[in-house]
């Protein structure tokens, strides 16, 4: 009895196998002979987002597609769902969508995270993001200020040593004293910043004791919408010094000499000359000719605004006074590129079986950007081999297409200065629209 009932049992479990087994097939089949709308990432983060300790970070990620939409992370490249906190209150998705939130961040948690949006017929990935840790530094504190002792058309540097920050903080100088306002101080030829925040007095008057008030550095987060006050300084012209005497041009600071600039963004070049009387300043371009709408030239600095390849090139600035001879010069290189730019962006395709779709990847940049094809967000070298599609280079070729091809097509394009990400679906259907 026992054996015809092991026997029975073996039986009714090979009929079950086979019947999964079939209906496996079946819907396999199925798939490969249905249209399946692959999903499309509609809202993602930024390529670079910056988070502070303990206050809530949410990294968007909104998809839409055919059927159940499952929505995954990784975090520098490994699976999120297997970090120790995934699924808690601290780190968790919201709910109906693929938004990541970390309610209370840790400095740890910086790193490059990515969305996968995927269904039966494919998957989607939005951009890589990468998530900063932002912080302030502790200003260092001064109960009394330092005195800076100066003579009459000499030079003077008031030196803001402004801590350490992500993203950089913004630095002024303000004067105050007890009993009035602070006010901002009013910047010229003879009174400059260079660009780490430190003031400096190119030919040093009585007046720049400002009747005993404080130089103080203002330092700015734009991130953290915060104020702090840097070192407290105070001018001291000593007598005996000759506000008339001649004194020769000197170069006291200038900006990097080898500028890298990119392509619409700004381009600030600076040279700060001391002397008495106050030199003149002037710029010159060695190559070529300014684009006057779009330069400044004002308080030792030269500005180039929305900076263009024709650019490029070699510019002097020169300072001289008349207690010169010959004037002081220093000589900057310029050399504008470009992050990459879509040429032809991939688009969306919908077609029929039978048909063909090609997805084109053109762009442009400089250094030339270099091009990466993925297939559902796996790279096209470790795809599976499809003697229909045909790769030419920056075109992506799908011929005889049936319905089971749908999928999403991805294309990176990248060099030094960043890079640009399509994600596009090929959906195939009976009825192409």
């Amino acid at each position: 009895m026992e054996l015809n009932q092991r026997r029975y049992l073996g039986l009714t479990l090979t009929l079950i196998l086979g019947v999964l087994r079939m209906a496996s097939l079946a819907q396999s089949d199925q798939l490969e002979n249905q249209s399946c709308h692959p999903p499309s990432i509609i809202k993602e983060g930024w390529q670079t987002m910056y988070f502070q300790r303990q206050e809530e970070a949410k990294l968007p990620c909104m998809a839409v597609g055919e059927a159940t939409l499952q929505y995954t992370w990784t975090k520098n490249g490994e699976e999120l769902s297997a970090h120790p906190d995934w699924n808690s209150e601290r780190m968790y998705m919201q709910s109906g969508v693929g938004t990541l939130v970390i309610a209370f961040p840790h400095q740890s948690d910086q790193g490059y995270y990515q969305c996968r949006v995927s269904n039966a017929c494919g998957v989607s990935v939005s951009v890589v993001i990468k998530l900063i840790y932002a912080f302030q530094g502790q200003v260092s504190e001064s109960s009394t200020p330092e005195v800076i002792s100066a003579v009459a058309g000499q030079s003077a540097v008031l030196t803001c040593h402004p801590p350490r920050s992500v993203p950089a903080s913004e630095v002024n100088w303000i004067l105050t004293d007890p009993d009035h306002w602070p006010q901002s101080l009013l910047l010229d030829d003879r009174v400059t910043m260079d660009y780490s925040g430190n003031l400096y007095i190119t030919s040093v008057r009585q007046e720049d004791e400002q009747h005993g008030e404080i130089y103080m550095c203002l330092i700015y987060n734009y991130f953290f919408r915060r104020s702090d006050l840097g070192e407290y300084k105070q001018i001291h012209v000593r007598s005996g010094g000759n506000s008339d005497a001649a004194i020769p041009t000197q170069l006291m600071w200038r900006s990097h000499t080898d500028i890298i600039a990119l392509l619409g963004q700004e381009v600030k070049m600076k040279c700060i000359f001391s002397g008495n009387p106050l030199p003149n300043t002037t710029w010159e371009r060695e190559d070529g000719q300014f684009d006057e709408s779009r330069t400044s030239r004002s308080h030792h600095e030269l500005v180039i605004w929305n900076a263009q390849a024709n650019d490029s090139g070699t510019y002097q600035c020169s300072g001289q006074n008349t207690a010169s001879a010959s004037p002081v010069t220093s000589t900057f290189t310029v050399v504008v590129q470009s992050k990459p730019m879509w040429q032809n962006e991939p688009t969306d395709i919908t077609a029929a079986p039978g048909e063909s779709a090609e997805f084109d990847c053109s762009a442009v940049g400089e250094p030339a950007p270099t091009l990466q094809w993925f297939i559902n967000g796996q790279p096209l070298h470790e795809s599976p081999d499809d003697p229909r599609r045909t790769l030419n280079g920056n075109m992506l070729r799908f011929s005889s297409l049936t319905l089971g091809d749908s999928q999403v097509v991805q294309c990176n394009a990248s060099n030094t200065h960043g890079y640009i990400w399509s994600d596009t679906y090929l959906f195939v259907q009976e009825s192409a629209v």
